[in-house]
């Protein structure tokens, strides 16, 4: 028989047992134990996986994440008190049965070592997870320093068209990263063959224009570059033109270490707020904040989709109270109201407007299927246009300025190429897109397209964009309809300097006349209810229509144009878009949540983007999440947001406020020194399986200085006074992500996961007695019963013989 079953119980007597004998049963019961293991393995699994939802349990969405109903992480999950509450009856059920039920003598050694190993492991765990603390830091690989003369300095992060300014007045420098070479190869002096970081920083001074490359450990190499006459090579070594490998010794530029003194903590919350003109965030930590599910206290705070199931109305009141003495707001707590788990801040029309404000949502669709839809307000000058120019919504006071609309002149543009006495006057017509084709010039190399004809209200100016070709050479002219502010974009996206013009090519000369005729013209008045359509000749027969709202009307073969909605006194209201479920990316995290905050009655700033109407007294205001709280934006990296809440209190102060995660310092700042990335055969495809391995070479800041460079890549981590730093993402290559965008190289950054390891010595000794114990059990204890059982096993064969 097993000896746990032939082991009496110490608990019965003459077969009556006490209240406590019982209870002592029970707890060394061993159906209790397996029963424990049974309900663990069920809330392992649903925490790790969630409950089934589709018979096809390898979809993505097959499952359902039970424990975000309870707004629990995973690692939250096991460390909630239920599963505490189980763990401990296991645990107090396996040493009441050890003690009661398995003899302590060299044949149950290894159960006993087994329950011993088990008992340990829980009690590290317990120390592991009651101290466990866990984030990451992001770490730039250097920082742009910039002196002047008097004593001024100023510093950006090293990442792809960040843009700094030094300087006042006339003596303004304005510093834009052009390019970045992760890995710059040096071509000549003692230094031949070695690999550095290499930074191109555009600099437009005072007097002159210039690109300054900088090298990472190699200060002796900076040198400057200067436009030349060569279209082939727009830039070259100021060293070989003008003797002098600085143009501008004014302006002193150099690469350091960007140390990162914080780490941010996993799964936290937290509010940051300053007086505007502060250099530093003041924390206050928000407790007991939803992470993953929406909370909405009303449906007039949101949009919602037209196909969405709205969500049940669940509002919240956390406290976000002062916790920091130099709080800007000492005596105010924040209550947050509301929570959303995945929106969008947009800016929608709505009506109940108290003045002529003319506002129409216009659709445009084609025969393909393709549509598009557009807010217009007739009176703001920056949205009363769209299709780069092509659609304009007008508000009339009289007919006779709607007759003037009628006998515009169409928008012209003028091509002059005085080398061979050509004149054009073309009308312009905008290209539909960025592969449509060009207009050649006859007897020349030149072609060109119009890519749009928008008006810079906040200039009083207009332009017409224009996209040169000749030969090889292509780049962007901005023809604006005061000659002098014409200007050229190179092929790379950045602004000529070339002769004080701006322009690339002088052989080609442009001009812009805006006009009117052209475009389609949606006019509303002078009464309220009056909407009419102007199509130009060019487009359609019938070039005056009245306008029915939601009734599609051809403007041209293959397209149609609908007024969905026309509100005469309209406002632009901004709120978030609450994004419907089944569009969710799961990947995205809390990056696309939001917070309603509570604030005392003030008048937003127009900055802030998240004002009433007008400027009017708001009581709260939304935020959205920002992984990381940077401080100011030259401090920011590439693919992570900056975009601080200003909010102008009744006292006339300006609060900054954004909403992310805590913060705790790290005990020395670390620095970046070199990353890199291993590839499998082929290089970095864009997805993450193509990677081998990524490496960070870190530096941590010690009494005596920067420490020595310290490897940390995959499945190896470092540890520095008491913390453990991980890779845990990095800075993969990017192409350019909008017009005038130098894109990346990737490797500006690395993000560090930084935790404490408590308790893992004392879980690893509980694993290492349990196995010894099971290794006991197994293989140990039969020889031992062999050993024990052979005298009798050789008396009862000589007695048999």
């Amino acid at each position: 028989m097993n000896d746990l079953t032939r082991s009496e119980d110490p608990g019965r007597s003459g077969g009556s047992r006490s209240v406590v004998s019982r209870l002592l049963g029970f707890f060394s019961s061993v159906w209790l134990g397996i029963a424990l293991l049974c309900v663990l393995f069920v809330y392992a699994s649903i925490g790790s996986s969630g409950l089934p939802v589709r018979l096809n349990i390898f979809r993505p969405d097959a499952w359902m994440p039970l424990r975000e109903a309870f707004e629990l992480s995973e690692y939250e999950w096991f460390h909630w008190w239920p599963f505490e509450v189980l763990i401990a009856l296991l645990c107090l059920n396996i040493v009441l049965a050890t003690l009661r039920r398995i003899p302590l003598n060299l044949v149950n050694l290894g159960a006993w070592l087994t329950h011993a190993g088990i008992i340990v492991l829980a009690l590290g765990s317990v120390w592991y997870f009651s101290t466990k603390v866990e984030g990451d830091a992001p770490v730039a690989r250097r920082e742009i320093v910039a002196r002047l003369p008097g004593g001024e300095e100023a510093s950006m992060i090293a990442t792809p068209g960040g843009t700094m300014r030094i300087g006042d007045g006339e003596e303004t420098y304005i510093l834009q990263v052009r390019e970045i070479v992760p890995e710059w190869e040096l071509l000549s002096g003692d230094d031949k063959g070695k690999r550095t970081y290499k930074v191109a920083v555009f600099v437009q001074g005072p007097d002159q224009t210039f690109i300054r490359e900088l090298l990472a450990g190699y200060p002796q190499y900076t040198e400057d570059l200067v436009r030349s006459d060569d279209p082939q090579q727009p830039f070259v070594r100021a060293k070989k033109t003008r003797g002098k490998a600085l143009v501008d010794e004014t302006i002193e530029l150099s690469l350091d270490y960007a140390p990162q003194e914080y780490f941010y903590l996993a799964g936290s919350s937290a509010l940051y707020l300053r007086e505007v003109g502060a250099e530093e965030w003041i924390e206050r930590p928000i407790d007991d904040l939803p992470r993953f599910n929406d909370y909405l206290a009303s449906y007039d705070h949101v949009w919602l989709g037209s196909s969405m199931v709205p969500p049940p109305l669940r509002p919240i009141e956390v406290a976000v109270p002062p916790a920091d003495v130099g709080d800007p707001m000492p005596d105010v707590a924040f209550s947050i109201t509301e929570h959303l788990r995945y929106a969008q801040m947009r800016q929608r029309i709505a009506g109940g407007g108290d003045r002529i404000n003319p506002a129409a949502t216009v659709r445009i669709a084609v025969d393909t299927g393709a549509m598009q839809d557009y807010e217009l307000l007739a009176l703001d000058p920056q949205r009363r246009t769209a299709l780069g120019g092509a659609l304009e919504f007008h508000w009339l006071e009289s007919e006779p300025a709607l007759a003037a609309l009628r006998d515009a002149a169409p928008p012209m543009l003028h091509i002059e190429i005085p080398a061979q006495d050509i004149v054009l006057e073309e009308p312009i017509e905008i290209a539909p897109g960025e592969d449509a084709p060009f207009t050649p010039i006859a007897g020349t190399e030149y072609r060109y397209r119009v890519r749009a004809t928008p008006t810079l209200a906040d200039r009083g100016v207009s332009l017409a964009i224009v996209d040169i070709e000749r030969g090889e050479q292509n780049f962007t002219r901005w023809v604006f309809d005061d000659p002098a502010m014409t200007r050229d974009l190179s092929g790379d996206g950045g602004m000529a300097e070339h002769s004080g013009a701006g322009l690339i090519d002088e052989n080609i000369i442009m001009t812009y006349e805006p006009g009117e005729a052209e475009a389609l013209h949606l006019i509303a008045g002078p009464e309220d209810d009056a909407l009419r359509l102007l199509v130009p000749a060019r487009l359609s027969e019938v070039t005056e229509r009245d306008v029915v709202v939601g009734e599609p009307m051809t403007v041209t073969e293959g397209a149609t144009l609908t007024v969905l909605r026309y509100l005469p006194r309209g406002r632009l209201e901004a709120r978030p878009f609450l994004v419907p479920p089944a569009q969710r990316d799961r990947s995205v995290g809390s990056r696309a949540s939001m917070i309603r905050l509570n604030l005392p009655v003030a008048d937003t700033g127009s900055d802030s983007g998240f004002d009433s109407g007008g400027g009017s007294p708001v009581e709260s205001v939304w935020l959205p999440y920002h992984d990381y709280p940077f401080q100011r934006e030259e401090e920011t990296l590439r693919r992570y947001p900056y975009r601080p809440t200003t909010v102008a209190l009744p006292d006339g102060r300006r609060i900054e406020f954004m909403f992310s995660r805590r913060r705790l310092k790290l005990p020395s700042p670390v620095a970046l020194e070199t990353f890199e990335v291993e590839s499998h055969v082929g290089g970095f495809t864009g997805e993450t399986a193509s990677i081998r391995d990524w490496r960070s070479m870190l530096k941590f800041r010690a009494e005596t200085g920067w420490t020595d460079p310290i490897a940390v890549h995959m499945n190896n981590p470092v540890e520095f006074q008491d913390l453990w730093f991980f890779q845990s993402s990095w800075d993969p290559p990017e192409a350019p992500r909008f017009q005038g965008d130098p894109g990346s190289s990737g490797l500006n950054y690395t993000i560090l996961g930084v935790a404490n390891r408590n308790g893992v010595l004392v879980q690893l000794l509980g694993c290492c007695i349990a196995v010894a114990g099971m290794i006991y059990a197994f293989y140990c204890k039969p020889y031992i019963r062999r050993r024990r059982q052979a005298p009798h096993a050789a008396i009862a064969r000589e007695g048999g013989s």
